[in-house]
């Protein structure tokens, strides 16, 4: 009989330790004697004992390895377990968390393990136990079915009860032989019982000793599990103390070179500031001019003032002379004293025409009263002085008025008087007395009206400094310094720069390499092949095309390298800003191909970071029917870095681009080219109209990566157009966008429904943001007010309180008003549609409204003359080679009445090349405003031997900064003749004219490129001409 198994087998680990001496004498001895020994203890146990304790052992020793890979699947989790225990606790060092909860934590991982193998034990014993339950009624059910011979069964205890006779027949000593016979199995059944439970109690007995036997084991087993256990725990710690080593001296390695590098940021810091410093010298400076100039208008005030005082002198003077008339009124004199008083007449005239030349000169423009303040002193003096004779000439006039008066009592005596005469001769006195004085008053209200427009322009300048003192505050302190350090990866390999190659000053290597393409399941159906031949081929900028190895496979790995030796100046980094490239994707069959698939590959954020650049593109079938080829994965670098350069690359597009925005604000609106659209609105029923949308500015805008200004773009939808977007502004937190559109739309009841009920969403997205979708700041703006007929000009905030930002939305101006009778939309919540049918007293004149903006424009038109300065390049000449010419600007002269100058001089450029000023100005001849003007060009059309009909454009040397001492040197002139342009019925749109050397008239030294818009100003003042 086998001993029963032990049930803590399972759980407890039991070393292997064979049979016992007792029991066979020693089995695992090696040597022959305790082999001779082993077989005769074996051969003594019998064969059913031997098998027992075979098949004992086997089971102890499954259980044994059950119990070790379990024990190993324990330690496994537990290393597991430490490593990320010790990760979350470095992590929660570094944010600042407790280790409590950490404990807390992995205490719950465990507690959630052990009851998930707890659960999967006891799923197995469920499993057996049910397979076992199946087994056991199955064969209930066979025990139920099987028949019994017999109709009784014979109880196993003898309880001592007499039993009944079922019958009696004449067998009485078979019956007596059967009652023995049962009472002597009943005995034996008795005995066997008795011997069974003996037997259960020396079993129990064995199971208790093995049982003690067993826990010995296991706790010698368990101390050498726990020192194998401390072991490894100290294995591990070492190898985390020298992995922790390591670790730390690459990080000292790390730290020496970030120390160095920032010793090298500090000095280049330093040295910024110096430089700073002196930009703040010269800025204090320029304030210290800019007081002086305000002290110098505050004089200029005080000189209105004593100008003003003299009107004021003159008045009673004038007051005076009245009286002197009044008197002579009243008295008679001879012809030869009234030649006298008329030359005298004459003379105050004059003295009054030099009076009002002289208040024309005080009321020019406000430079002119600045450059001309110590002439108007001496003005001042000369004007004392005649003020000191015109009181002696009073004087003198007082004693001939005394000597008249008693000439003409002699007269009085001697002959009659002619009172018509006299009477006739005052009151032409007096009507040309009031002339002057109507004349005085309108040039003292002309003044005023000056003055003012000088506050104006005065207010104006002032904005407009602080305007471009912000801008230049953003340009210097607003530019992200390019990041001088990529960030290697522990995966990339470590690029080492080629020795052998040589660059010049300004050279750089700009690389491209093309990695893999991985195509999409459509594009490897519409190949037709499993292993189709492709190679890409590509142009950058201006070098030839560049071609890969042809590859197969559905991912090929081209890993192709293109290497361009460039010029890293404006024109190369703008064009790394600002384009793509085109990468085509062909399919190689034979000696033949097949373009497939292309995308555009972008550089600009090599403008942002260092090294390599990695990034993917999305390749886009050729052919309609597929259109995700798949994605094509590349990086680009420039070899050398260029910090500084890419840095005041960024500060020039950025000022330049304030330039921009800064000469549009100064051109009139009637001179902005407005933008029209491609299309009208798909709902042409109604009447259409203008609606224009202008995007002014943004402000505060921040970028999602904190250390990197945005490149915003707004992109709004109208109605039912396309989506519209403005130009891109590189680099900007406060752009200045100017972005102006103009929509053409049905005047019906969906537009009217549309603004009511709708919203304008203005989306201001980052260039440089590479997750799809996300925007910089949003605004919607109301449209409601359009429906009644009034504009929107307002500043709106953001939602995300990234700052203001102004927009306008009106209707279309017709004139100087307006157009409201095109803006009344249906006020009926259900409008019914237009009828075409013409009736007589319903009848809305749109060719009239049309026909009054042309004739508003044709107004505007021959009232302005518009010049544009283009470009200039310069010949070889003496201009070209002298060197203290630096700095060129030109200047455009009408005559004597007008000059106009290009706002920047830009460097004087070599001999083939040219400079862009794309400049223009507009001289308006109107006849309320500027009758000198228009009186000048009637004089030259009436005139034909007059010399000064042309505009005069002037190529001035501006002094550099470091020497603004010197004065502005005339070097060329170049002329455009009016007559000429009234002759030959033509502008000059974009033309070359010459520009003479200003030494010599004869010497062409460049070229200057126009355009003078004047021909419709000229038609109309010939006309006036003829009308007069």
């Amino acid at each position: 009989m086998s001993v029963p198994a032990d049930e803590t087998v399972g759980d407890l680990p039991v070393r292997d330790v064979g049979l016992t001496l007792a029991g066979i004498g020693g089995l695992q001895e090696s040597s022959a004697p305790q082999n001779v020994r082993a077989r005769q203890s074996v051969s003594r146990i019998s064969r059913e004992e031997l098998e027992d304790r075979f098949l004992r052992l086997r089971d102890e020793n499954i259980s044994l390895k059950q119990h070790a890979n379990k024990q190993e699947e324990k330690i496994k989790r537990m290393a597991t377990k430490l490593i990320r225990l010790v990760n979350d606790k470095k992590r929660s060092e570094q944010v600042g968390g407790g280790p409590k909860r950490l404990g807390q934590v992995v205490e719950l991982e465990e507690m959630i393990e052990h009851l998930q193998e707890r659960v999967r034990e006891l799923e197995k014993q469920n499993e057996s136990l049910r397979s076992k339950l199946i087994s056991t009624k199955q064969q209930l059910q066979i025990q139920g079915h099987r028949p019994c011979p017999y109709s009784y069964v014979q109880s196993r205890i003898n309880t001592g009860l007499k039993k009944k006779i079922v019958g009696t027949n004449g067998l009485g000593g078979g019956e007596a032989v059967i009652e023995s016979q049962r009472e002597h199995i009943e005995e034996l059944e008795h005995a066997k019982e008795i011997l069974a439970s003996q037997l259960r109690r020396k079993g129990k007995e064995i199971e208790e000793s093995v049982l003690r036997l067993k826990e010995q084991e296991t706790t010698s087993q368990r101390l050498n599990i726990r020192d194998n256990v401390e072991m490894i725990k100290v294995r591990k710690q070492l190898v985390e103390k020298s992995n922790a080593l390591s670790a730390m001296e690459a990080k000292f390695l790390h730290l020496q070179e970030n120390q160095k590098n920032l010793k090298m940021s500090h000095d280049a810091l330093i040295a910024k500031g110096d430089e700073l410093n002196l930009q703040l010298k010269e800025e204090r400076l320029k304030c210290l001019h800019l007081e002086k100039e305000l002290q110098s208008v505050t004089i200029s005030n005080r000189r209105t003032e004593e100008l003003q005082e003299r009107i004021n002198d003159l008045e009673k003077e004038k007051e005076l002379l009245r009286e002197n008339y009044d008197k002579l009124y009243n008295s008679v004199f001879s012809m030869t004293h009234e030649q006298q008083w008329i030359l005298k007449e004459q003379q105050l005239k004059r003295r009054i025409a030099e009076l009002e030349t002289a208040i024309k000169s005080d009321l020019a423009d406000k430079n002119e009263i600045l450059d001309k303040i110590k002439v108007e002193r001496d003005q001042k003096e000369k004007l004392m002085q005649e003020n000191k004779d015109l009181q002696l000439c009073y004087l003198e006039h007082k004693q001939q008025l005394d000597e008249l008066k008693n000439h003409v009592k002699f007269l009085t005596k001697e002959s009659d008087i002619d009172v018509a005469e006299l009477n006739e001769a005052l009151l032409h006195i007096k009507t040309e007395v009031e002339v002057v004085t109507q004349k005085m008053e309108h040039l003292q209200k002309d003044y005023e009206l000056k003055l003012e427009q000088y506050v104006h322009l005065l207010d104006i300048r002032a904005a407009r400094i602080r305007k471009l003192e912000a801008q230049l505050r953003d340009i210097v302190y607003g530019t992200t310094p390019h990041k001088s350090r990529p960030e290697v990866l522990p995966g990339d390999p470590v690029d080492e720069f080629d020795e052998t190659l040589h660059l010049q000053r300004g050279e750089n290597l700009f690389e491209i390499h093309i990695g893999k393409v991985i195509f999409s399941s459509g594009a490897m159906h519409a190949f037709g092949d499993h292993e189709p031949a492709t190679f890409c081929t590509y142009a950058f900028y201006d070098f030839e095309l560049q071609i890969t190895p042809i590859v197969y496979g559905r991912t090929p790995s081209y890993d192709f390298t293109s290497q361009y030796l460039v010029q890293a100046d404006d024109c190369f980094l703008h064009y790394i800003q600002q384009n793509t490239i085109t990468l085509e994707v062909h399919h190689a069959y034979g000696t033949d191909y097949e373009t497939v698939a292309e995308c555009q590959l972008k550089f600009h954020e090599i403008l942002e970071n260092n090294g390599k650049i990695h990034s993917t593109a999305n390749l886009v079938g050729v052919k309609e029917n597929i259109q995700n080829y798949g994605t094509i994965e590349y990086w680009i670098r420039l070899r050398v870095p260029m910090d500084q350069a890419i840095h005041l690359y960024k500060e020039r597009s950025k000022a330049l681009g304030y330039i921009a925005s800064n000469l549009r604000e100064r051109e009139q609106p009637s001179q902005q080219q407005i933008p029209r659209t491609a299309q009208v609105s798909t709902s042409t029923d109604g009447n259409l109209n203008e609606l224009h949308i202008t995007i002014k500015c943004c402000n505060n805008l921040r970028s999602r990566k904190r250390h990197l200004q945005p490149n915003p773009y707004v992109v709004y939808k109208f109605f039912d157009f396309a989506d519209h977007d403005t130009p891109i502004i590189p680099s900007s937190n406060n752009p200045q966008i100017d972005d102006h559109m103009c929509f053409q739309v049905p005047m019906n009841a969906d537009l009217d429904r549309y603004l009511k009920s709708e919203s304008l969403s203005f989306y201001v997205f980052d260039d440089g943001e590479t997750e799809e979708g996300a925007y910089v700041g949003k605004a919607n703006v109301p449209l409601i007010s359009l429906a009644h007929d009034r504009s929107i000009s307002v500043r709106f905030v953001f939602e995300k309180n990234y700052g203001p930002s102004k927009f306008t939305v009106k209707w279309f101006e017709y004139g100087n008003k307006w157009s409201s009778t095109v803006l009344v939309l249906l006020q009926k919540p259900t409008p019914k549609p237009r009828q075409r049918v013409a009736q007589a007293d319903k009848k809305v004149s749109f060719p009239d409204l049309s026909t009054v903006r042309m004739a508003n424009w044709n107004q505007k038109a021959t009232e302005k003359i518009r010049i544009e300065i283009i470009s200039l390049g310069l010949t070889e000449s003496r201009i070209a080679s002298d060197e203290t010419i630096q700095q060129l600007f030109v200047e455009c002269r009408l005559y004597n009445l007008l000059a106009e100058e290009t706002p920047l001089s830009l460097p004087k450029p070599t001999s083939g090349q040219r400079i862009h000023y794309n400049y223009s100005s507009v001289i308006h001849v109107d006849k309320a405003n500027n009758g000198a003007r228009r009186e000048y060009l009637k004089l030259m059309l009436l005139k034909p031997d007059l010399h000064t009909d042309s505009l005069r454009f002037t190529v001035v040397s501006d002094p550099p900064e470091d020497e603004q001492d010197l004065e502005c040197e005339d070097i060329g002139f170049a002329y455009v003749s009016l007559r000429e342009i009234f002759q030959k019925q033509r502008d000059i749109i974009e033309q070359d004219i010459d520009v003479f050397d200003a030494q010599d008239d004869s010497a062409v030294i460049g070229k200057l490129k126009v355009s003078v818009e004047a021909l419709h100003a000229l038609r109309s003042v010939y006309q006036e001409c003829q009308d007069d």
